[in-house]
């Protein structure tokens, strides 16, 4: 079976919470590149065996970004703070997920960028962390490995 009807499965939860919450960040672009990595490649992904630390961290960085954008502006000093900001969580999670920088960025281009974000951001990611170990659990169950 594989793991394509499990991101889709994920795409699909992701669009029916943003419908039912009206937080359209629940599904942000990095998200899908992070559910790519996991899914399709969980053997070799290094943020597949820590997703709660990815959730944790995903939020943090995007809570970055927003404080940054709240007291700094959209500025170039802003987005370095940003970065580095994410390129310290992911270091102090031992989590290489180059992704979640970019998560630090979208408040640099949303219209007035609040704390629902991070918030919605969490939600996607941990919507993406339950659809991972229920594809996990299911390729275990079926003997294969998870990337196959």
């Amino acid at each position: 079976m594989g793991w394509i009807p499990f991101f889709f499965l994920f795409l699909l939860g992701a669009f029916f919470l943003v419908k039912m919450t009206g937080l359209r960040f629940i599904l942000f672009p990095p998200l899908v590149v992070i559910a790519y990595e996991m899914l399709a490649h969980s053997a070799v992904c290094p943020w597949a065996s820590k997703p709660v630390l990815l959730t944790a961290g995903c939020m943090l960085t995007a809570f970055s970004g927003v404080l940054a954008v709240l007291f700094l502006g959209t500025g170039p000093l802003a987005a370095i703070l940003s970065v580095t900001v994410a390129a310290g969580i992911i270091r102090i999670f031992k989590l290489h997920a180059p992704p979640m920088a970019a998560i630090g960025l979208l408040p640099f281009v949303i219209f007035h960028p609040d704390f629902s974000f991070p918030f919605a951001v969490g939600g996607g990611t941990l919507l993406l962390v339950v659809i991972f170990l229920l594809y996990r659990t299911f390729s275990l169950r079926r003997g294969a490995s998870p990337s196959s």
